[in-house]
């Protein structure tokens, strides 16, 4: 048996018929052998059998890049200030691919998304697709490779096996790189912020880090975590960062782009259910604010009541736990950062499938921390829980859709409180370490 054969693969492979279970290395080759011959090699094969059959791009359509490209578009033919204008683009949409049975969503981003998209609405919209499929793939594993070396120094075997799950995981493949969403750049964001601090620089981390203000509400527990654990340095850079952002969309657009964000932000909100009832479809949503909704009672007054306390009291603890964990070690860091990207899923008003992209960068430094502290058991628990959200991933939308039920949440919930319980471990054991350090030995007390 290779000693660096995984606990999991140890426990789990049969000796007796197929021998020594592989390393790290026999095990890295195999993933990524069947990721080039099983998934790389036929989706190529079968592209270009499509394209040979007469299939056009448009039999790919409707897919959630058309909101980006189509505020390009807005950008590129009307004034600046119409770029929020709901009618506009429901307008512009339509023109791009006409739906039935339903319309468009509004589309809420911040100015500079739509100039950015301005130069890929210039070309076919095929080719901006194909331009921005290829971004997505680079922002994203950039993003994660970021992340890894930083929980996982100077061991590429395991930084090439953690890629390999995130390249393959559903809601990164399907839900955000084919339909072209923008979650590749949040997993970018994240990735830099961790890395660069781990680097220790901080003021980098946090210019990086505000590239995530393209979608504020992930922004909601990350910003307090600034503050609570004293990265006061990567809190300057992420306000540097902002206000160049600001500054260039008013240079862009003009000062008055800003009233108009600020009432389609409203609009918005109204349709994600903060103002009532949510237009979107609750499907979707992995956050628990929707999976209560699909409960039978789960918005009475008693559960209500309930979930509420249960959020108080878990943020409470969130809090204290963060507050402790202040120039703590790396791995403690990291623990930190896993918390607060799961729980932002969990707690938020808005938390679409794609966006469990970021739940990678969550996994990857979950295991890189625990591998540091040397717990064995709770790697093998957090790569459990991580291979059910891979799995649940796959049918869980679908699922959604016949029964209501979101399963993925209750997996990223368990997932979010198992690594919790383990930040505050880890900090009980750090202050216990300290207090055992402080106390004389028998050597220092014999007179």
């Amino acid at each position: 048996m290779t000693s660096s054969a995984t606990p999991a693969i140890r426990s789990l492979w049969p000796n007796k018929l197929l021998g020594p279970p592989p390393g790290l290395k026999e095990l890295n080759v195999l993933c990524w052998g069947s990721f080039l011959l099983l998934l790389l090699i036929p989706t190529s094969i079968f592209a270009y059998l499509a394209h040979r059959a007469g299939k056009q791009f448009s039999d790919l359509l409707p897919i959630d890049f058309i909101y980006y490209y189509g505020d390009g578009q807005i950008v590129n033919q009307y004034p600046p200030e119409r770029l929020y204008d709901s009618a506009l683009q429901q307008t512009v949409f339509n023109r791009i691919y006409p739906l039935t049975g339903g319309g468009w969503s509004i589309s809420p981003y911040p100015p500079l998304v739509a100039q950015l998209f301005s130069f890929y609405a210039q070309l076919p919209i095929a080719a901006a697709y194909g331009l921005w499929f290829v971004t997505s793939l680079v922002l994203y594993s950039s993003g994660c490779l970021l992340a890894f070396k930083a929980a996982f120094r100077e061991q590429p075997v395991k930084v090439s096996l953690l890629l390999f799950f995130a390249l393959i995981f559903p809601p990164f493949l399907y839900f955000t790189l084919v339909v072209g969403q923008l979650s590749t750049v949040a997993v970018f964001a994240l990735g830099g912020a961790v890395y660069f601090e781990r680097r220790s620089m901080p003021l980098a981390g946090g210019a990086v880090l505000s590239i995530l203000s393209y979608k504020p509400i992930l922004l909601f527990l990350i910003l307090p975590m600034l503050l609570l654990t004293r990265r006061f340095r990567m809190l300057l850079g992420y306000t540097g960062g902002v206000a160049f952002f600001i500054s260039l969309a008013t240079a862009l657009s003009g000062i008055r782009i800003w009233s108009a964000y600020a009432g389609m932000i409203h609009e918005w909100l109204r349709g994600a259910g903060v103002h009532g009832q949510a237009v979107f479809r609750r499907s979707l949503l992995v956050d628990l604010n929707s999976f209560l909704y699909a409960v039978p009672g789960g918005r009475s007054m008693p559960v209500m009541l309930l979930a509420c306390a249960l959020a108080v009291a878990l943020l409470a603890w969130g809090i204290w736990l963060l507050w402790r964990s202040a120039n703590a070690s790396e791995a403690i860091q990291h623990l930190v950062w896993a918390v607060v990207i799961t729980w932002t899923l969990m707690l938020n008003i808005y938390a679409p499938i794609y966006d469990c992209s970021i739940l990678a960068i969550s996994v990857g430094l979950t295991l890189g921390a625990l591998s540091s502290l040397q717990r064995k058991s709770a790697v093998a628990a957090v790569g459990f829980i991580g291979m059910l959200i891979f799995v649940t991933s796959i049918f869980t939308g679908q699922f959604a859709e016949q029964h209501g039920l979101q399963i993925i949440t209750l997996v990223i919930a368990a997932l979010g409180l198992l690594q919790i319980g383990l930040l505050h471990k880890a900090i009980a054991s750090r202050q216990l370490l300290k207090c055992c350090s402080g106390v004389p030995s028998a050597a220092t007390l014999t007179p």
